[in-house]
């Protein structure tokens, strides 16, 4: 599944990108359980999510200020739309509740930074939105 990266849209075998698209476990799960069988294929199923929760717990310490400037630029921008996304402050709560945000944020980066690096500020987007549900 690593091998795939490209197919998986990440420019490079980077965890964290992987770790963002759902096929990558889904690849991972479907495999293993395929050449291992469930019993075997369960080992390498958990494997794999520890993995995943490494990669996300390691990206998100790194923050924003890891973002090319590009994908600082337009999640800032985002950010800044909460009143006409429909929401009273900039709270990540609601901000993430709204398709266009992750829309805005898509579109953005991909129109400031080039597909290539703009899926790590997708992918960036992903995790604060994921914090910001997993903690409400």
């Amino acid at each position: 599944m690593l091998a795939q990266y490209s197919s998986l849209g990440c420019a490079s075998p980077d965890s964290y990108c992987l770790c963002n698209n759902v096929d990558f476990s889904n690849g991972l799960r479907d495999c293993s359980n395929g050449a291992c069988g469930t019993a075997v294929g369960s080992s390498a199923i958990a494997y794999g999510s520890a993995y995943c929760s490494t990669a996300k717990a390691t990206h998100t310490t790194t923050g924003l200020a890891a973002l090319p400037s590009c994908g600082q630029t337009c999640f800032n921008n985002m950010v800044a739309q909460y009143s006409t996304l429909g929401c009273a402050s900039p709270a990540p709560s609601c901000l993430c509740k709204n398709v266009n945000f992750g829309y805005g944020l898509r579109d953005c980066s991909n129109g400031a930074c080039g597909t290539a690096v703009a899926s790590t500020v997708i992918a960036y987007g992903s995790s604060y939105c994921a914090s910001a549900t997993a903690a409400h």
